[in-house]
């Protein structure tokens, strides 16, 4: 775990936060133009991308662009700072993802609150202000993209943003064909997300799953060689394939797992019921991060359910619940 630069003019700055959690943000650096991906959390300017720029001689004042691959507190919460330290930079998004990107408030609702209403999944009123309190992204984006834009950072060095939605709508990925690195963000999830030490830590969170899917075989198609994504090692030559492959993988064996656990239940079943009964088989991150399996439970249960594998209904307490589909 260090920052270091990845392929030329590509640096990759390793931010912990949260105690044993990494995010890997990226800074390019091109002779015309700059290229900051991602902001981290609220303290990560301060603590860790600041002091890199300082100790490679680039002056935040200078930087021109401030791409947030997806709305999440890790990826975005530094970007009031980020802002007051490069007045000049422009910020952009996926427009699809910019509503949850420029402010908390909307991130907490928007996202970590999604399973609250159909099956009482959700941080409480606690872990809502931890969010808020470590997230600052009060400003408004200066872009709005839709993927396929390239940027010119040097005369003969121009970068593709890709859009690359699973884990969020608007996800957004960066492909240089010049190394042919791809900075992927979470683009593609693993079968877990890895801290610091490289230990599990989340499930992996995926939501969106036919786009996600989708993505996965469209970074099948590139020529990429090496594949720098948020929370894992970077992957270079075979391993890029092996990594994508694991990521649709997983994916597809939540999916089985979750049939055929509906079609051996007597009952329906809610998405806690069928979280507890298979986190055991699916990762060994915390059990105290077992609820972010509803991501992608989700996700595959909707997918499920537009195949007419499975139908919803609800329990006494009004929660969604799922069993296998009759006729």
């Amino acid at each position: 775990m260090q920052s270091t630069e990845i392929a030329p003019r590509i640096h990759r700055i390793a931010c912990v936060f949260g105690g044993d959690r990494i995010v890997y943000c990226h800074l390019l650096v091109g002779r015309a133009r700059s290229l900051l991906i991602d902001t981290g959390m609220s303290y990560t300017p301060d603590q860790d991308l600041l002091p890199y720029m300082a100790s490679i001689g680039v002056n935040p004042e200078t930087l021109d662009y401030v791409l947030i691959t997806h709305s999440d507190v890790d990826h975005q919460g530094g970007n009031d700072l980020i802002r007051a330290a490069a007045p000049r930079a422009r910020f952009m998004a996926h427009n699809l993802d910019i509503p949850w990107i420029e402010t908390p408030e909307a991130l907490v609702h928007g996202r970590y609150l999604q399973f609250m209403a159909d099956h009482g999944i959700g941080p409480d009123v606690k872990g809502q202000q931890e969010t808020l309190d470590v997230c600052r992204s009060n400003i408004p984006m200066d872009i709005g993209i839709e993927g396929g834009e390239v940027l010119r950072l040097s005369p003969d060095w121009h970068v593709q943003l890709v859009h690359t939605p699973g884990h969020t709508w608007g996800h957004t990925g960066v492909y240089d064909p010049v190394s042919k690195t791809f900075i992927a963000a979470e683009s593609a999830l693993w079968n877990s997300i890895l801290g610091k030490d490289e230990q599990p830590v989340l499930p992996p969170t995926y939501c969106y799953v036919n786009s996600y899917l989708a993505t996965i075989e469209r970074l099948h198609g590139m020529d990429i060689q090496m594949f720098s994504p948020a929370h894992w090692s970077v992957q270079t030559g075979n391993d890029v394939k092996t990594f994508l492959d694991e990521s649709k993988n997983y994916c597809l064996h939540v999916e089985q797992k979750l049939l055929t656990t509906l079609q051996a239940s007597d009952q329906p079943l809610s998405l806690k019921a069928l979280i507890a009964r298979l986190k055991p088989d699916l990762g060994t991150w915390p059990d105290s991060q077992d609820d972010n399996l509803a991501y992608p439970f989700a996700g595959n249960l909707r997918r499920l359910e537009d195949r007419g594998l499975v139908q919803r209904g609800r329990d006494g307490d009004n929660f969604v619940t799922w069993s296998t589909a009759k006729g």
